[in-house]
């Protein structure tokens, strides 16, 4: 993504945090932002990244149902749950990332996070375990508040929202389609 003319650049490193690295015009990394929570740093996976106008960093984990965002300077304002609704969820092999910990809050694959130009946020949610890409459209108020959830009828893998106000849904794994949805005037749905 892009930040202020500045690219940043999500990472995994094996076996440790998921990070996010600023790159300056120089093609040298300029600063970080290490995305490390207590009960994700083994096995994160992937790490979401959106930016606001304002230049806000947007992370959303795929196998934890949490939401942290960034101030342009790279310090944390605010982090805030959600409780996501996976059907036919089965335990991944052990070795597989989230397969081990089995507290509940490891069933979810977030597909992907985007803010829209009045900061609400919207997150892609797996809602079939078994099915690719069959997910369910979360929506926050721009304070983390919960507001709607809704099951898509096509499958999806990654959501952007340009500066009109459209909807962009990519399937990557199963129709190779590109979606595109301009809400009803007054209607956020």
């Amino acid at each position: 993504g892009i930040v202020k003319d500045q690219l940043f650049i999500g990472t995994k490193e094996t076996r440790s945090s998921a990070n996010i690295y600023f790159i300056g015009p120089d093609g040298n990394v300029a600063r970080k932002i290490e995305e490390c929570s207590p009960e994700s740093a083994v096995w994160e996976t992937r790490v979401n990244a959106a930016c606001a106008a304002d230049g806000r960093i947007f992370l959303a984990s795929e196998f934890l149902p949490a939401v942290r965002v960034y101030a342009p300077s790279g310090s944390l304002e605010m982090e805030f749950r959600y409780a996501p609704l996976t059907k036919n969820y089965v335990r991944p092999d052990p070795w597989m990332a989230g397969g081990i910990v089995d507290e509940g809050v490891h069933r979810v694959l977030c597909y992907d996070v985007a803010v829209d130009s009045e900061g609400s946020i919207y997150l892609l949610v797996s809602a079939d375990w078994k099915a690719n890409e069959l997910c369910r459209l979360y929506w926050f108020d721009p304070l983390g508040d919960f507001q709607e959830a809704v099951d898509l009828g096509f499958p999806c893998g990654n959501l952007e929202i340009d500066d009109a106000g459209r909807f962009y849904f990519l399937s990557q794994m199963a129709t190779g389609c590109l979606y595109r949805f301009t809400p009803a005037r007054g209607d956020r749905r």
